[in-house]
């Protein structure tokens, strides 16, 4: 009887992982949507129940509960001492990410799911990326421009070439998401062995994975793509990093002829802005797109008043509705709506559940793919559902010499 409730709750706690992790890392625009997705709605809204069935989970380690409940409290505050209209739908929003957070965050951090099967979820997600690249790519040679059942939106690049979505929204997302993937595949893969990996051992260790992410970064048709390729490749060359990031800005930066690819005119707009008088004008005029997603950061660096009551418990959860295109005013995460006290506090519960330290890959990741700040999309969950399985994994290496026994009997199995 002991074995057989053994059994099943390790494989709840696999179907649980292997649900969100799938939720966070794809979206069907044919099925989903290209906006919320009644789908994950409705996966998220049993993360309240799922909590309630894992709750003897968390007699040792309710670490993150508290973290969430701080965040969602001070989030709320801040929401009614900003303003006398309070947008609740967006913070119970928020909640459900953070609740489907903390199931798979504890299931992670119980040991019930092995680095293993983790591994291997990971290398899946990353080959489907992989293979529906091909598949979307095949269907545009054939004349099939736009099919939203395989994801295939139809965008294209200025020269009429894919902008391959794959099984995301739009490119960028699938961008993010694959550039977490991957690495997350790359850190338990060193894990195991036990020591870091030149880029060769790992195309020979996980080939498929390793393809699929090359391919698909560098010939997705996204900027971000390439910038979360260069950050991945960045690990393989450490001991040269200086080196390797000046020659990359200078390579796009001295390059006066126009080679007519856009993603590289687009990171070649976006260093040129930063070497401007004026970043966020530049950005704005040469490259809106990309630079709605980094005015932010300059701007949080450059007009935050740490004077101001408005800073520190922002503009009310209605802001962001009622000036939605203010390009030049915006911050870093939601500090002009909820202000920098809750923004605080997020980077409190990143940096105590999900990244190990600060000087690490992940924080690149995190500060230049997720704009350093947690929020309401699924992209930015994925990257730290990825992070807490390596930050877990590398603290408790004792996991990482035991395969997956969820299927074999063991003495211990028989312990009541």
């Amino acid at each position: 009887m002991i074995l057989r409730q053994s059994y099943s709750s390790l494989s709840f706690s696999k179907v649980v992982v292997v649900i969100y992790m799938i939720m966070m890392s794809v979206q069907i625009i044919g099925i989903e949507g290209m906006n919320i997705s009644p789908l994950k709605v409705v996966g998220m809204g049993c993360s309240p129940l799922i909590l309630c069935m894992i709750l003897n989970k968390f007699r040792n380690n309710g670490k993150v509960l508290f973290y969430v409940g701080i965040y969602l409290v001070v989030l709320i505050v801040c929401s009614n001492l900003s303003s006398s209209v309070v947008i609740w739908d967006r913070i119970f929003y928020r909640a459900m990410f953070l609740m489907t957070f903390c199931c798979v965050y504890q299931i992670i951090n119980t040991g019930d799911i092995s680095i293993y099967f983790f591994k291997k979820l990971l290398i899946f997600l990353v080959c489907s990326y992989g293979i529906m690249f091909v598949i979307q790519n095949l269907c545009f040679l054939l004349g099939i421009h736009k099919l939203l059942l395989i994801n295939l939106s139809g965008a294209q690049t200025m020269v009429g070439g894919l902008k391959a979505n794959v099984l995301a929204i739009e490119p960028s997302h699938a961008a993010r998401i694959l550039a977490f993937l991957y690495w997350g595949v790359v850190k338990l893969t060193e894990i195991m062995k036990g020591r870091e990996m030149t880029f060769i051992e790992h195309l020979k260790e996980n080939p498929y994975s390793t393809i699929s992410f090359c391919i698909t970064m560098i010939f997705m048709g996204s900027a971000t793509a390439l910038l979360g390729f260069a950050l991945v490749m960045a690990h393989f060359v450490k001991k040269y990093i200086a080196m390797y990031v000046i020659s990359i800005i200078a390579i796009i930066v001295l390059m006066n002829v126009d080679v007519n690819i856009e993603t590289l005119d687009r990171i070649k707009n976006v260093i040129n802005a930063f070497l401007s008088d004026d970043t966020v004008s530049t950005l704005k005029s040469t490259e809106a797109s990309g630079g709605s997603r980094i005015a932010p950061i300059v701007n949080t660096f450059t007009h935050l008043d740490l004077f101001s009551w408005e800073t520190w418990v922002g503009k009310g959860s209605d802001h962001i509705r009622i000036h939605l295109s203010m390009f030049t005013t915006q911050r870093i995460g939601d500090i002009n709506d909820f202000g920098l006290l809750s923004y605080i506090f997020s980077l409190l519960l990143v940096y105590t559940c999900c990244i190990r330290k600060f000087f690490c890959i992940e924080t690149l990741l995190f500060a230049t793919l997720l704009g350093f700040a947690i929020g309401s999309l699924y992209t930015c969950w994925c990257g730290l559902f990825v992070c807490t399985a390596i930050k877990f994994y590398s603290e408790n290496k004792f996991t990482c010499t035991q395969k997956d026994s969820s299927t074999e009997i063991t003495p211990s199995n028989y312990v009541s």
